[in-house]
């Protein structure tokens, strides 16, 4: 009876201090970051590959990296190199995008297929775009957004009782539906275009 009657004050104890707000919060988050464990910051905005790229360059320079590791780094830094310039981070399809861009017929800027970076397959060795990975971001885009709304509802719920947690919940949901927004795949149109560019590439080059 009298663990209860603690249970019970720790209860109470949390509605009054507010707690149980922030452990619905984290809460949200844990649910928000399981569902979608697969979109991470580096595959939306590539946020790290600059940084990652420098410390490789770094490395080299001083001396820190095994001799085992050199080619690695060596093969990493050309990667991550050319993945600024092109915006496309598999090396064996950055050869043949730097190919597919230098023969085109039209004026295409370096990075004109990074909005595709992942959403790019290779097969026989032609690049395409795999509408199967279109399919599955446009599926996690949409719960995400979806999911985003949580925060909206929890929002107005507790905008009355303590405004400033109602407010920083509907902060929350304005940016994780911003992310949401920049998670969905390129329009159908534009990957169209781009489709055809790889295909008159291929057409041209007798493959």
């Amino acid at each position: 009876m009298q663990e209860l009657l603690k249970i019970g004050n720790w209860i109470l104890s949390t509605f009054q201090n507010g707690t149980l707000n922030v452990m619905a919060l984290g809460t949200i988050f844990l649910i928000f970051r399981w569902l979608f464990r697969d979109i991470s910051s580096m595959k939306l905005f590539g946020l790290m590959s600059d940084r990652y790229r420098k410390m490789l360059v770094a490395e080299k320079k001083n001396g820190i990296a095994e001799k085992e590791c050199a080619e690695i780094v060596d093969f990493e830094i050309k990667r991550t190199s050319i993945k600024k310039i092109i915006g496309i981070s598999n090396s064996h399809i950055q050869n043949e995008m730097i190919k597919i861009i230098m023969d085109s017929h039209e004026l295409l800027g370096p990075k004109y297929f990074s909005k595709f970076n992942f959403f790019l397959s290779l097969k026989n060795g032609k690049v395409f775009i795999d509408e199967e990975k279109i399919k599955r971001r446009y599926k996690d885009a949409f719960w995400m957004m979806l999911f985003s709304f949580s925060f909206l509802i929890a929002s107005f719920l507790n905008l009355r009782s303590d405004p400033l947690f109602g407010f920083a919940l509907f902060v929350l949901w304005g940016g994780f539906l911003l992310i949401s927004i920049a998670a969905f795949p390129p329009s159908c149109g534009l990957r169209k275009k781009a489709q055809e560019h790889i295909d008159t590439y291929y057409s041209d080059s007798g493959r």
